[in-house]
Order: structure tokens, then C-alpha cells, then sequence
């Protein structure tokens, strides 16, 4: 198995992050960074705006289930950064919800957290309670790093959504095993 799983939280998503972000499992606003030959990502893959390149491992060998990977700024992309705009702004007026100096080795159930750590080690457990539509949003007031992480759903069915807000940067390090939507401010990196 790959060192990577990114995948959007479908049902919900398209609500929240509207009809062209909800199918990107990366978009970046500077561009994307995808370092590592592990890297599994399931949906579209893209870069907009300031710098949309995609850099790192061949575009084309880490997206599955028919996600598209684009490598330069387009319609597409350039409504799917508007609508991340517009749904960052709804997600952090949702905050700041309970405050978890870590998430490192949890289990939460749905709610909106933030969390002060910039870290993120060991297994998150998001337990839905047997709430088929569960929400969690993380927001993190400045970046996030993952680094064998995991983050688990559980005990929820295909309504779920998991959204993570981050103020500048996300990078999700080496066999790092993620669910849900990030939208990072700045950039995205994965490593593996």
C-alpha cells in the first residue's frame, strides 16, 4: 500500500466546497507539491493562480478513480479557487469550537476543533457516533505537518465530511494515511 491516501469527503462536499472544488482532492493556490513515489490521491489534483505547476512525482502516476490532474491554470481550476475562498471563510466562522492543544492519539466525535499544534503525530479517530452525515472541521490558526499519521473514520456512513482549515501551510509527511478536504491557504506538500 502506498504511504498516502487524500481523499475529498464526497456527500458533503459539494455544499460546502461547491461544485468544481468538491472534486479536487489538491488544489493549490501556489502551486502543488507531490514528493515521493508513495503518494495515492483519489480525485482531481491542480494547481491555480500565482503558480500553477505541479511538481514532484509524474502528474499522471499518482491520481486514481478517474480524478484529472491539472497542470496549468484553467476555468476549472480558477472557479474551484474561488469557491475554496468562499468555503474557508464559512468553515472558520464555524470556530473556534472545542480547543485540542493536540490531535495526536484521539478519538473526537463530530464538532469543530482547533487545535494550537502545528504537529500532528500518531492516530486521530473520528468516530460518527453511527451518525451516517458526521461533520468535523479542524482548524488550525497557523500550518499544519502530519508524519505517520492516520486519521480514521468510524462508525458513520457516506454523508460524512472532514474538513481541515489551515492559516498557511499543510505538509503530510511519510506514510501518512489522510482523510478529507484540506484547504490550506498557501501551499500543500506531500512527502513520502
Amino acid at each position: 500500500f502506498a504511504a498516502f491516501l487524500y481523499s475529498p469527503s464526497v456527500a458533503l462536499a459539494g455544499p460546502i466546497l461547491g461544485s468544481n472544488l468538491s472534486t479536487f482532492a489538491i488544489l493549490g493556490g501556489a502551486g502543488v507539491a507531490v514528493n515521493g513515489t508513495g503518494s495515492v490521491i483519489y480525485g482531481s489534483v491542480g494547481g491555480c493562480c500565482v503558480a500553477p505547476a505541479i511538481t514532484g512525482s509524474s502528474p499522471t502516476n499518482f491520481t486514481q478513480s478517474g480524478g484529472t490532474v491539472y497542470t496549468a491554470a484553467n476555468a476549472v481550476t480558477s472557479t474551484a479557487h474561488d469557491e475554496l475562498v468562499t468555503a474557508r471563510t464559512a468553515l472558520n466562522l464555524l470556530g473556534p469550537g472545542t480547543i485540542e492543544p493536540s490531535l495526536s492519539n484521539l478519538t473526537l466525535g463530530p464538532g469543530v476543533y482547533t487545535s494550537t499544534a502545528t504537529n500532528f503525530t500518531g492516530t486521530l479517530t473520528l468516530d460518527g457516533a453511527g451518525d451516517a452525515n458526521a461533520l468535523w472541521v479542524f482548524l488550525f490558526p497557523s500550518s499544519l505537518t502530519t508524519a505517520s499519521s492516520n486519521v480514521i473514520l468510524k462508525n458513520t456512513g457516506a454523508g460524512a465530511g472532514v474538513y481541515w482549515v489551515v492559516g498557511s501551510a499543510a505538509t503530510l509527511g511519510s506514510d501518512s494515511v489522510f482523510a478529507g478536504n484540506i484547504l490550506a491557504y498557501s501551499s500543500t506538500a506531500a512527502t513520502g
